[in-house]
């Protein structure tokens, strides 16, 4: 979900007020911080049983989607990205030097 006061469609200025916010925050602190929210989101995931994660509209807040599309969305989707993103800047670094 998106942070409050952002919209879906406002996505790319929440990434760029979070990339400007932990800029300075050194590598092993954000391993840190990626570590303690994994291990948080996998406490959640693990307190709902399968019908509340994929059943359509158990939330309210949801609309017609699952909570564990959500879920997926948050973790597994999104490191794939992450990663590929990753892979691409040091790419373009490597051609840079």
């Amino acid at each position: 979900m998106p942070a409050k006061g952002y919209t879906w469609k406002t996505m790319p200025e929440l990434n760029k007020e979070i990339r400007i916010r932990y800029c300075n925050v050194e590598l092993m602190d954000v391993r840190k911080m990626l570590d303690a929210s994994f291990a948080e989101l996998q406490e959640v995931i693990k307190g709902h049983a399968n019908d509340e994660l994929f059943e359509k509209k158990s939330y309210k807040w949801t609309d017609s989607t699952s909570l564990g599309a959500y879920m997926i969305s948050a973790t597994s989707s999104h490191y794939d990205w992450a990663s590929k993103l990753i892979k691409k800047c040091k790419k373009k670094q490597r051609l840079i030097k």
